[in-house]
């Protein structure tokens, strides 16, 4: 049986893209297909990664309002045009190794779950210099024009809103498809909770929160701590999980803050999918991997003000979804997510609300489509 040779390119600037890819190549191998998944910022100079990834992730995290401007005047079609050929000029001077890499792996597909490779990969096929069928998989719930453009041959969304504004941007509706974001389908599996909180270290009869802040621990996660230690007078009846992802600094810092409470600080950890299903509620960034995982584990949202652009706007679908509650404060989201955490019906509605919403098989559905597509 032939095994079509896949191949995906993600870039490490948080640990959504590289989650995203994971998936679809778990989904691919299933049918068979040799699949290997590369990490494009490794390929590109380094001065360019200082700038591009080390610069736009300080950005996010120490301007998130500057990032925000930026982001949506990017967005603009008369920017977008005005920006497309520097950009370009810059990433291909300092990407000249990651041609050479694509090339080696000889794949008969190639799919990108981020922007900075498939600009590129587009650019270069409409150059003649690259032959092989070119998917973006796109990772937030509303697509950015840096996402589009001509040289691809077919993108994966996240929804019909998604569809439509692809649409309207002028992308065929043929070449389109409405999957979901892609993650693993262990965030659908059935857990039980109370075992899983023993297991986990938690007290099984009390409710569990759990603040989460990506790959890089962001979101305000050390003010939503002080917060929710501000509002427990006595022994609280809420118990915190902090997952602070790769930030070592803010995990010794909760560490520290936590010291006596029976709150645990975490870094990254490897069984996410336990961890939802263990929580009553989860309070953090509405990143678009992060936004697609809470609504497969069927986990009510609540979005503290944190970093603008992208993540503005996949908040504002989770919360049209009904499974995410948008706040504008630290103190008004810790005191939405203890509000939610003690009405056990409010917090049914929003479970249920996300499991409509969610599209857990997308990662399979993406497979599907693109193993046709080489047949």
């Amino acid at each position: 049986m032939h095994s079509p040779r896949i191949l995906i390119l993600h870039a490490s600037t948080g640990a959504g893209h590289r989650r995203a890819a994971e998936a679809v190549k778990a989904a691919l191998q299933a049918r068979n297909a040799t699949v290997e998944v590369i990490d494009s910022v490794r390929h590109i100079h380094p001065l360019f990664k200082l700038v591009y990834v080390q610069g736009g992730l300080g950005m996010i995290t120490r301007m998130p309002r500057v990032f925000g401007a930026l982001y949506r005047m990017a967005d603009r079609p008369l920017v977008d045009r005005l920006m497309r050929l520097p950009r370009y000029s810059a990433q291909r001077l300092s990407a000249r190794s990651l041609l050479r890499e694509v090339r080696r792996c000889s794949p008969e597909a190639i799919l990108c779950t981020h922007f900075l490779p498939v600009e590129l990969l587009a650019a270069w096929r409409r150059q003649g210099r690259l032959a092989q069928r070119l998917y973006a998989v796109i990772t937030d719930f509303e697509p950015h024009r840096i996402w589009e453009h001509a040289g691809i041959d077919a993108y994966f969304v996240a929804s019909d809103y998604a569809a439509q504004r692809l649409f309207d941007d002028g992308i065929p509706r043929d070449v389109v498809h409405v999957t979901g974001i892609p993650i693993l389908l262990d965030f659908t599996r059935h857990y039980d909770r109370i075992a899983l909180k023993t297991r986990l270290g938690f007290d099984p009869d009390r409710p569990l929160i759990l603040a989460t802040g990506g790959g890089l621990g962001a979101g305000s996660m050390e003010a939503i701590a002080r917060e929710a230690l501000h509002r427990s007078a006595g022994p609280p009846a809420e118990q915190f999980a902090f997952v602070t992802g790769n930030n070592a600094d803010l995990r010794a810092r909760l560490d520290q803050l936590l010291i006596g409470t029976g709150w645990r600080a975490l870094g990254y950890v490897s069984n996410m999918p336990e961890w939802l299903a263990a929580a009553d509620i989860a309070i953090g960034k509405a990143g678009g991997m992060t936004g697609s995982e809470i609504l497969a584990s069927g986990v009510p949202f609540v979005i503290p003000p944190g970093v603008k652009g992208h993540e503005d706007r996949n908040a504002v679908y989770l919360q049209a979804c009904g499974a995410a509650v948008v706040t504008a404060t630290i103190a008004e989201a810790v005191h939405t997510a203890l509000s939610i955490v003690r009405d056990p019906n409010r917090r049914e509605q929003m479970r249920m609300a996300a499991r409509i919403a969610a599209r857990p098989r997308a990662a399979h559905a993406i497979a599907s489509v693109v193993l046709r597509e080489l047949e």
